[in-house]
């Protein structure tokens, strides 16, 4: 249950992707759409009396109250397909009667308003869905949609390898094969086709693994540290199981962790991909061996006109951090900047845009704790050197790298 100084904790804030306000709301299609794009996302809370534009409260009446409450059932049951069910409270802010509408994260996804337009928020504000693939992963995260029961393009039972069929199935049923007389002679000869867009960014002082698609509905990244899965394709689950090396569901990231503490997890929402860092051990300099590139191997050389590793097999994303990294070195050098302290506040926020695209400067400055004007001198550099760019409007656009 929201309090009043909860709501004037966020009243400050402004609008985002969990919090929306309006003064009134007299529209249950418009409120309907709100609905659908928080159910479609991470859910959130729809707050009116509240004006989105100067934040000052105008309260409701008892009257304004009864049909605010009136529109919220209409709109959430005949304005969102399939309909939600919600929970509206007042809250009394200094005399001032708000109502708070909380909206649950949905588990039936898409959700469509009464036109048939699915809808997501995209940070403070919202827009609309076209892409088939964005309305995979959506079904896919609440387990409507699974990957290994959907059919490949251009593929037929003749494509099945029986040799693979018969290994697996002896290794499911052996019990049953070894009582029925059944020996397994089948030799195998697999081939693995990797094509995937997972990306591995190498940093001087972090790994870091983008994923494609975020955590299932329920898991977050604290409860998969101890244990908790869900597994997201079920049907290549519970075969897999039966024939490749198993040690326990959940088990894989608290063994990972037990070798190694420097580990942390990012469940990215904007950018829809799930971050693994591991961060380096600082190692004294004395300790590090410099080799000439005489002394190094083949895998280990670069080639001075591409810079990409020779032999490497790392994909895109290395190439890319090691090219963003150079471009950053050649800003340093160009613009003569000798302060440590300012070469790094300026790597740092570099890198904060890098991960966090289309961040605003509110949000530049609560990380690194340094005034509007200093961030704003520091940006200026940053993009007039051509390394950052601000894109999209006042409102909902923000800084974001530029790409080589």
């Amino acid at each position: 249950m929201m309090t009043a100084e909860q709501i004037k904790h966020l009243i400050p804030q402004g609008e985002a992707t969990t919090v929306q306000f309006k003064v009134r709301s007299e529209d249950a299609y418009k409120m309907g759409v709100e609905m659908v794009a928080f159910s479609n996302t991470q859910g959130g809370m729809l707050i009116i009396g509240v004006d989105d534009k100067t934040g000052i409260v105008s309260g409701l009446s008892f009257e304004e109250i009864q049909q605010t409450n009136a529109l919220f059932v209409n709109a959430a049951s005949e304005n969102v397909k399939p309909a939600i069910i919600i929970a509206t409270e007042t809250v009394n802010i200094d005399g001032q009667n708000v109502i708070v509408a909380t909206i649950p994260k949905g588990k039936d996804k898409p959700y469509k308003d009464n036109k048939g337009i699915i809808w997501v928020k995209n940070g403070s504000g919202k827009r609309k869905v076209f892409s088939n693939a964005e309305l995979r992963v959506m079904m896919q995260s609440c387990g409507s949609l699974s990957a290994d029961c959907d059919s490949v393009e251009g593929t037929s039972y003749k494509d099945i390898s029986e040799p693979i069929l018969k290994n697996f199935l002896y290794e499911r049923y052996t019990e049953e094969c070894k009582r029925a007389g059944i020996a397994n002679d089948t030799v195998l000869d697999r081939d693995y086709y990797i094509n995937s867009p997972i990306r591995l960014f190498i940093f001087d002082n972090r790994i870091e693994i983008h994923s494609p698609g975020i955590l299932p509905d329920g898991v977050t990244e604290e409860s998969i540290k101890h244990g908790i899965s869900v597994p997201r394709n079920k049907l290549l689950f519970e075969n897999a199981k039966d024939i490749l090396p198993y040690t326990g569901i959940g088990s894989g990231i608290m063994r990972a962790m037990q070798s190694y503490d420097k580990i942390s997890f990012e469940n990215d929402f904007v950018r829809e991909e799930f971050i693994t860092t591991l961060k380096r051990e600082e190692i004294p300099d004395e300790m590090i061996i410099h080799k000439s590139n005489e002394d190094m191997n083949d895998a280990e050389k670069f080639d001075i006109n591409d810079n990409t590793p020779k032999n490497s097999g790392v994909n895109t994303g290395f190439e890319r951090a090691n090219m963003e990294n150079e471009r950053v070195n050649r800003f340093f050098e160009r613009v003569n900047i000798k302060n440590e302290r300012l070469r790094n506040e300026l790597v740092q926020i570099y890198s904060f845009i890098e991960r966090n695209p289309l961040v605003k400067i509110d949000t530049i400055e609560k990380f690194n704790k340094k005034s509007n004007a200093t961030n704003r001198r520091y940006l200026k550099m940053l993009k007039d050197n051509e390394l950052i760019e601000y894109f999209g409007s006042d409102k909902t656009g923000g800084y974001r790298i530029v790409t080589m």
